[in-house]
């Protein structure tokens, strides 16, 4: 099989801005990796990468097909507006949310005309904002009303993904606090747009229940009227000094005596893999950060990821030997 990479998280430019060690980075990526489908890409909210969209589009592999990811637009926006979310009952700031989604339209278009074809199979958006204590107001309408806005645009045969973050079940512990789960497959439910679909991070809802139970829940609810598109293999930790408490930071997988605190262990993996139907799923990845940043070897930022994705093809092959 093959995966998506959200090797923007493991990339040296999460930290700091040197064009030779990106570069590096990404070219030890194409000689050190097999099974590569394509890249997450983050979009920003202007560009696809810091030192440009060129630069990131040069890196990609012309035989890749790739998603993209508007979260770090969100949060760079949220920043500076905390109504800011396709979700969000602040009328001027759905619109704004809106907006930006019509400039990584654009992007779409010169990704493909760039490598002469199509190349982006998905576009996962979010349900943003959150803030509920700061009377930041979101709903599964605003949501809805945004989504049937996109769905009128021309996004070149890519899907449009719900990417699920954690919900807002208590105030003191939440990540992003989006929408439930629930409220995002209900719009599903409702529009019944063959492009839409649902894409879910297994550390994400780990985290968002407290409990390796929650990602089970939440592919069990995802592929109840089919629509888990997307699924992406990211860890967390109840207690990690670099990782913290249920946190959103990619953490990697438990594995070879490091990440001692992961709960991304091959038993969860496959308790996650044994559920997932494959012939309905557009992608399975993995994204994943290496903490501390400075104290990382381009090395280990590839291992990480290699190391994933060993673990996860031994997986497959053992299920497929017990049928």
């Amino acid at each position: 099989m093959d995966y998506i990479l959200g090797a923007y998280a493991s990339a040296p430019s999460v930290w700091k801005k040197d064009k030779k060690e990106e570069s590096i980075f990404y070219n030890s990526l194409k000689e050190n990796l097999e099974n590569i489908r394509g890249l997450e890409i983050p979009f920003y909210g202007e560009n696809i990468h810091q030192f440009g969209d060129e630069y990131l589009i040069e890196k990609l592999d012309d035989s890749w097909i790739n998603t993209i990811t508007l979260i770090p637009a969100s949060f760079n926006s949220l920043k500076k507006n905390i109504h800011f979310g396709l979700s969000s009952d602040h009328e001027e700031s759905r619109l704004n949310a809106v907006e930006s989604h019509k400039k990584l339209n654009s992007i779409v278009k010169k990704i493909n005309d760039t490598k002469g074809k199509k190349v982006i199979s998905s576009i996962q958006i979010c349900s943003s904002p959150s803030f509920p204590k700061n009377g930041v107001s979101s709903s599964k309408d605003s949501l809805k009303k945004s989504i049937e806005t996109l769905l009128s645009w021309n996004w070149e045969g890519a899907n449009l993904l719900i990417e699920h973050c954690d919900s807002q079940r208590d105030f003191s512990t939440y990540q992003k606090g989006f929408l439930s789960i629930e409220k995002e497959i209900e719009i599903l439910d409702e529009l019944k747009n063959k492009i839409l679909g649902i894409s879910l991070n297994w550390g994400r809802s780990v985290l968002e229940g407290r409990n390796i139970h929650e990602i089970i829940k939440h592919i069990k609810l995802a592929q109840k009227n089919k629509h888990l598109k997307g699924f992406i293999f990211s860890g967390t930790s109840p207690l990690d000094k670099n990782y913290g408490s249920w946190a959103d930071l990619h953490m990697p997988f438990n594995n070879q005596g490091s990440y001692i605190n992961s709960l991304l262990t091959e038993n969860n993996v496959r308790s996650s893999l044994e559920l997932i139907n494959f012939d309905e799923l557009d992608y399975l990845g993995i994204k994943l950060q290496p903490l501390p940043q400075e104290k990382t070897s381009i090395k280990n930022r590839i291992s990480i990821n290699k190391d994933a994705i060993e673990i996860i093809n031994k997986t497959l092959f053992n299920m497929s030997l017990k049928g």
